[in-house]
């Protein structure tokens, strides 16, 4: 059982029927989900003990019948503390949620499962994207476990374990010279050509979203309630960001979370549109234009689709957006990982040397609890890295 009601856009608040597959608010605007909350505020057994994973907030997930459901044992990743790390940088509690843990090592199963579980549901037969990496081998998973074809565009600048996890996986898997930009545009000309072919690229459609905030409901219930003072997350397309946020606001209204944290979006200096109209005050980002400089593997969009949706997000819980060096981000990402034995991507390390740069400024007391999204495992990152035991 589900409690969806309706697909609402947040810009204009036009509605929509969610009996249908739909990708964008005719304003242009991404769609949200929208639930009977007045009908969950009754529910003595909201979350189902009877399910595991991310599917036991299926009554607040877009799934109307679980013989859908597309599955690969994702959710309930950890949250982990991590003290060493914490006085590293001066913090007193800092924890990382290890989204690495999920199937395909990655928390974009999270946003495929939900939307191809759904998309399935709704008849859908092929679908479209464009992907850095992770999202490729996330997505074509889960089309070949829901058996749905998928049409990936993918960058050749991905790390090697997700251009080979998608080759051994197969599919409609077409690999592009260039960013994400380029990836963007060739899908649009695809579809354009196959117009009954879904688009699920980020934010295209809604029901990724959905998928990705069951990471904001583990992180209340690991939190008992009581989340976090600041939630910082990597940021390419922002959909991780909004997620998290959204559960949160459906959690508040349910009760069952009393405050809304602080959102951080962490991005490199190399490409960083969100952290440039952040500190323009600016409602949209502009296109990055300058050279793409950043760690092989994610973080390198040139520009968010709900960037509107994400800035909102981050001044209205008094957040921020923050850039940080590949130095800093290598320096900590090895530091964790000798320190606390905790070998996760550089993507996530960004947020580890963001704490460092808001720390220094002020920005960060040191006295809140902080919780990093570790986005994937580091074992799929493991050609960066160059040192290996010796050999006796």
């Amino acid at each position: 059982m589900s409690y969806l009601s309706y697909l609402e856009c947040p810009a204009c608040h036009k509605t929509y029927d969610p009996s249908k597959p739909w990708n964008i608010c005719a304003c242009g605007s991404p769609l949200l989900v929208r639930y009977d909350m007045e009908r969950a505020k009754k529910d003595p057994e909201l979350f189902d003990p009877g399910c595991s994973g991310l599917w036991r907030y299926h009554k607040m997930l877009p799934l109307l019948d679980m013989k859908n459901m597309v599955t690969l044992g994702e959710g309930d990743t950890p949250v982990l503390e991590m003290p060493r790390e914490a006085d590293y940088i001066g913090l007193r509690r800092l924890f990382v949620k290890d989204e690495g843990q999920n199937p395909s090592s990655s928390f974009k199963t999270r946003g495929a499962a939900v939307s191809i579980s759904r998309l399935k549901e709704l008849g859908v037969t092929d679908i479209i994207m464009d992907s850095g990496g992770n999202g490729a081998g996330a997505w074509a998973a889960y089309c070949k476990r829901g058996g749905i074809t998928a049409h990936v565009y993918m960058t050749a600048k991905a790390v090697q374990a997700n251009q080979k996890e998608c080759g051994f996986i197969g599919g409609d898997i077409n690999m592009c010279a260039g960013h994400t930009s380029i990836l963007g545009r060739k899908v649009s000309e695809a579809i354009e050509e196959h117009p009954d072919w879904m688009d699920t690229r980020t934010m295209r459609e809604p029901y990724r979203t959905e998928g990705k905030k069951t990471m904001g409901y583990e992180i209340a219930e690991q939190f008992h309630g009581q989340v976090p003072d600041v939630i910082l997350f990597p940021t390419a397309g922002g959909v991780g960001v909004i997620g998290i946020h959204k559960a949160m606001e459906e959690l508040m209204e349910l009760g069952l979370v009393h405050k809304m944290p602080r959102f951080v979006s962490v991005q490199y200096e190399g490409c960083c549109p969100v952290v440039q109209a952040f500190e323009r005050g600016a409602e949209h980002c502009e296109m990055w234009s300058g050279e793409m400089d950043v760690i092989p593997g994610g973080l390198s969009a040139p520009k968010a689709f709900a960037d509107k949706l994400l800035l909102d997000i981050l001044r209205e819980t008094g957040g921020a957006a923050v850039a940080v060096s590949k130095e800093d981000t290598w320096r900590h990402w090895k530091y964790i990982s000798e320190q606390e034995g905790f070998f996760t991507n550089p993507e996530g390390a960004t947020t580890l040397a963001a704490c460092e740069k808001l720390r220094r400024s002020g920005w960060l007391s040191g006295e809140e609890s902080v919780l990093c999204v570790m986005t994937s495992n580091g074992i799929k990152y493991a050609d960066l890295v160059d040192e290996v035991p010796k050999t006796i």
